[in-house]
């Protein structure tokens, strides 16, 4: 039977993470298997990208006030895992969006994954923390880098521990177009 997964990330832009990502739903596409998306953000870079490999895009309420919006978005990532029976939610972010893995283990069944990318060599105390806690309570942690691991003390032994390598095809980044200090479309490089 095949599993349900939610990915979640706070932002369709072409950073690290999101490219990360984009080859996991290319890889899920690929192999026939369907893929399920959570965003904050609603427009980014490689937007046209996650549609196409993405069967479904979730995408979080917006409310201009910080508090409120917080709220609305751990009710409504939490309803749409238990609505739609998500069994595994995989975070690929290190923002807002990634400190809802503590309301989902507390209000869905769903079991929790999180990739620790290369944002995961900040040392800042609270980044330090928020990982230390992943590392502690998650039931599956992907890093893409083994100095991920060594950088935060993460036992790479451990079975919950997964180490991949970032494939996305350079075509995908080569296609984001981006906007110039003068609003002209450039393409990135």
């Amino acid at each position: 039977m095949e599993k349900k997964i939610l990915h979640v990330s706070g932002s369709l832009s072409a950073g690290g993470q999101e490219r990360t990502l984009l080859n996991i739903l290319q890889s899920f596409k690929n192999c026939n298997q369907n893929s399920y998306l959570y965003t904050i953000n609603h427009d980014g870079g490689l937007k046209d990208h996650f549609i196409e490999n993405s069967d479904k895009i979730f995408y979080a309420p917006f409310s201009k006030f910080k508090l409120i919006r917080i709220i609305i978005q751990i009710i409504h990532i939490v309803h749409t895992i238990n609505k739609n029976q998500f069994q595994i939610v995989q975070f690929y972010h290190y923002g807002s969006i990634s400190k809802f893995w503590i309301s989902i283990l507390f209000f869905t069944k769903a079991k929790v994954s999180y990739f620790i990318g290369n944002q995961g060599h900040d040392r800042s105390f609270w980044q330090f923390k928020h990982i230390d806690a992943i590392v502690k309570y998650i039931d599956l942690i992907i890093v893409n880098s083994l100095s991920i691991c060594k950088s935060h003390a993460i036992d790479e032994e451990l079975n919950r521990v997964f180490h991949l390598k970032n494939v996305l095809d350079e075509k995908v980044i080569d296609s984001v177009k981006i906007k110039d200090d003068e609003g002209e479309i450039k393409e990135l490089k």
